[in-house]
């Protein structure tokens, strides 16, 4: 394993989460019933009263999810089950890079109309649930440089700089990346990242 970052993690899971059903709930998501259960079990506090977390360096292994993996929990859109069992995982929590938390933030808030204090409440509950975010360091930016400048293409490989942040954030651990996006899913490959190929809001998934 190469470069691990710093990241922002969540309290311990508790037993009952593992096999908490993923499925809609009356706010179009999955999170707050998610969260309903961990609070019976004594696993969070309501994240609005917290205390700062600390950075500190993961003891386990990392799924790094791309910001529309978020958004398709966060949605209900037919990627949603399987990021929510990824979340669950005691064996090997689930990531984000804090670029791709502002992504998240500014699809759901500029491109959905949803009301920016809500997005954040359900970020908010993730990351009291166990998703860690991770800091985007020199060397994390210095590879996301080189994967933008060498594998963009505006026509045949649309990739965004926050994709290739994502990427890199997952090369540094040597994790791999669960997306729902082709051209990320591409470059991971070509880049020897393993890569979780999640539906996308029609259901097809990446080559």
């Amino acid at each position: 394993m190469g470069h691990v970052p710093s990241v922002r993690r969540g309290p311990r899971r508790c037993a009952g989460l593992a096999s908490h059903p993923a499925r809609p709930d009356r706010c179009g998501d999955g999170v707050a019933c998610w969260a309903r259960a961990l609070e019976r079990c004594g696993a969070l506090d309501d994240p609005r009263g917290g205390t700062r977390r600390r950075s500190t360096t993961p003891a386990a292994a990392l799924t790094v999810l791309d910001a529309q993996a978020v958004v398709a929990l966060l949605l209900g859109e037919p990627a949603s089950p399987e990021v929510a069992e990824l979340l669950r995982d005691p064996e090997r929590p689930a990531s984000i890079s804090a670029i791709n938390v502002a992504e998240v933030i500014d699809v759901l808030v500029r491109v959905t109309g949803r009301r920016h204090d809500e997005v954040i409440e359900k970020l908010d509950w993730l990351v009291a649930g166990g998703l860690t975010v991770v800091s985007v360091d020199d060397a994390i930016g210095r590879t996301a440089g080189r994967l933008h400048a060498t594998r963009y293409h505006r026509r045949e490989r649309p990739l965004s700089l926050a994709d290739c942040v994502a990427l890199a954030t997952a090369l540094a651990s040597g994790e791999p990346i669960a997306t729902s996006d082709p051209p990320l899913a591409v470059t991971a490959r070509e880049e020897g990242c393993d890569v979780i190929r999640l539906p996308d809001s029609q259901g097809r998934r990446p080559d």
